[in-house]
Formats: structure tokens, C-alpha cells, sequence
């Protein structure tokens, strides 16, 4: 009997370790449960909030669709301030500074568009919004910040959309600020052989325009080989045999 009190011990001993151990199992996959849910409390309230974002901002810009006028930039600020920390306030918040611009607030316009910029680095509006701050420094008549940043975009934003038209207010600037030189060779990056777009188009034009009024900015053309460059060997008949 006495051998075998210890091996009964160290029986109920092993049950009562597996017990604790289900215990804590237990504890840990209700944890795990809580937090799951929690997570998908947390998205479905995240979801909510930007499908109504998403309502109140088509509500304003339906009205552009069905031909009437765009919602002012109050309206705008009004439902990127309601709809905090969703992607359709920050649409709001850009369409608000696009309208102020149209309102000619350049300031505001420009300390909307800075905004942008500087709190959402990644944001797909960035690089717009960067191109918006250098048309609100042109339009106040900054032309030395408004140059600085056009070239800030087109260095920081090379494979972006916003680079052509960047490039090409660069170019205008130059014209602006009696840099012709700098100016054509923006207009002949945008224009180079093989570009399709617009703004390739408006830089071929700029181009004659400027070449026209500075004809001494034209490179000289290659001589075209002529005949006479390379002359013939003159021909000597074979005489006939007698």
C-alpha cells in the first residue's frame, strides 16, 4: 500500500496540473474572444463612419453631376470636420481648398493645402496638394516661393501626375522672370519625341513661342549630307578591243 500511496499522488497530481492548464486555456481564448471582438467592433464602427462621411460628401457634389453649382468650401470644411479621421474628409477637406481658390482665398486656399501636405505625407492627395500650394503662392504673386515649389514637385514628385503640369507653371515662371534658357529646357523635357499628353501639346507650343521670340535659343541644325560631300569616282570607259 505504501508503494502505492505516491503513485495515486502523483496521479491526482497530474490531474489537478491538466486542470490548471485548462483553466488557463480557457482564460486565454476567452481573452483572445474579447479582443476579436473588440477588432471587429472597432472596424464595423470605422466602416460606419466612412460610408456616412461618404453620404453626407456625395450629398454636396451630386448636385455638380446633375448640372448644378459646387457646394461652397464652407460646406465642405463643415463635413471633413464632422467625419474626422476618414478618407472621404480628407477628399472634403482638398475639395474645400480647391474652392476657396476658386472663391480667390489664396491664403486660406494655400493654408488648407499646407495642411494637407505636411499631415498626410502618404495621403494620394499629397502631391495635389503640394501643386495647390505652389498655384496659391503664384496667384498671391510669390513668385520666388511659388518657383521654389514647383521645383520642390518636381524633384519630390518626379513619377507623380502632378510633375507635368509642375514642370510646365516652372517653365511660365522662368518666361516670367527673364530665364529663357531654363524655360525652353522644361518645355523639351515635357515635349520630348513620343509624348502623347496635354501637357506635352502646350509645351511643344510654348516652345515655337519662345524659340520665336529668342530665334538665338535654336540649336544649329546638322548639315544634311549632300552628293557632293562624298564625290562620285569618275568613270573611265574600257576601250573596245580592235
Amino acid at each position: 500500500m505504501d508503494s502505492e500511496a505516491p503513485a495515486s499522488l502523483r496521479f491526482y497530481n497530474l490531474l489537478g496540473q491538466i486542470d490548471a492548464h485548462r483553466r488557463k486555456i480557457a482564460v486565454a481564448l476567452i481573452a483572445l474572444a474579447v479582443v476579436l471582438l473588440a477588432v471587429s467592433v472597432l472596424k464595423w464602427r470605422k466602416q460606419e463612419a466612412e460610408n456616412a462621411a461618404n453620404r453626407d460628401l456625395l450629398m454636396l457634389t451630386a448636385a455638380v453631376t446633375s448640372g448644378g453649382l459646387p457646394p461652397g468650401s464652407g460646406q465642405l470644411l463643415a463635413v471633413a470636420n464632422k467625419h474626422p479621421h476618414t478618407l472621404a474628409a480628407e477628399r472634403a477637406r482638398f475639395l474645400a481648398a480647391g474652392a476657396l481658390f476658386t472663391e480667390g482665398k489664396y491664403a486660406e486656399a494655400q493654408k488648407q493645402f499646407d495642411d494637407i501636405q505636411r499631415e498626410k505625407s502618404e495621403s494620394p492627395f499629397a502631391g495635389q496638394a503640394a501643386l495647390g500650394v505652389a498655384a496659391c503662392l503664384e496667384a498671391q504673386g510669390k513668385t520666388t516661393e511659388a518657383t521654389a515649389k514647383y521645383q520642390d514637385i518636381v524633384s519630390n514628385y518626379a513619377q507623380d501626375p502632378v510633375a507635368p503640369p509642375a514642370r510646365l507653371a516652372l517653365a511660365r515662371l522662368y518666361e516670367m522672370q527673364d530665364k529663357p534658357e531654363q524655360a525652353l529646357k522644361a518645355y523639351e523635357l515635357l515635349a520630348r519625341p513620343g509624348a502623347q499628353d496635354v501637357w506635352a501639346g502646350e509645351a511643344a507650343q510654348r516652345r515655337e513661342q519662345l524659340l520665336a521670340k529668342f530665334p538665338n535659343l535654336a540649336r544649329p541644325v546638322s548639315p544634311v549630307l549632300t552628293s557632293n560631300a562624298f564625290p562620285s569616282p569618275k568613270f573611265t570607259p574600257t576601250p573596245a578591243p580592235q
